[in-house]
């Protein structure tokens, strides 16, 4: 699982096929199967996507956990199309799990998806609060700090940082 989050947080191949292995390994692994939706989702694979949807919602019933009962909301609304829902269980997750890196990655790509580069700033800016030396959340911040044109300077200095921290 950690290989996988970790190949496509970096944008690298094999992603899917790390997701896979681990949801073969722990068929009951939920928070493997929304994972495994949204990657397969971003990467264009629509019948993976639904697959890791469809596997994850069998288990539903059984989660106990709120973040995973939250990834559980995120991707049966992304299956179901319903914007707004996507929208407001990813904000959810990121006002009660600021570093949960793939709903942040989510989040993030909706929110560059709207043009809301403000409320991405402002979402970076939490993640790194929680989580000051951490890679994606440096990349974020300083995406949204350049996007935004709110601080470029400042945009570049934590790209940089980010690769240092990588």
């Amino acid at each position: 699982y950690e290989q996988g989050v970790s190949h496509w947080l970096r944008w690298r191949g094999g992603a899917v096929e790390a997701l896979d292995r681990a949801v073969e390994i722990d068929p009951q692994f939920t928070l493997g199967h929304c994972t495994r939706a949204y990657v397969a989702w971003r990467m264009g694979r629509v019948d993976v996507a639904l697959d890791a949807h469809q596997q994850a919602m069998a288990l539903a019933d059984g989660v106990q956990d709120r973040r995973e009962r939250i990834h559980l909301q995120i991707v049966d609304a992304m299956q179901a199309h319903d914007h707004a829902a996507t929208l407001h269980h990813l904000e959810g997750l990121a006002d009660q799990y600021p570093n949960d890196r793939m709903g942040m990655r989510v989040l993030s790509f909706t929110l560059i998806a709207r043009g809301d580069y403000q409320a991405g700033l402002e979402q970076a800016r939490r993640s790194l609060a929680a989580c000051p030396n951490d890679p994606q959340f440096l990349t974020m911040a300083a995406f949204f700090l350049e996007q935004s044109n709110a601080d470029r300077d400042a945009g570049l200095d934590l790209g940089l940082q980010s690769l240092d921290a990588d």
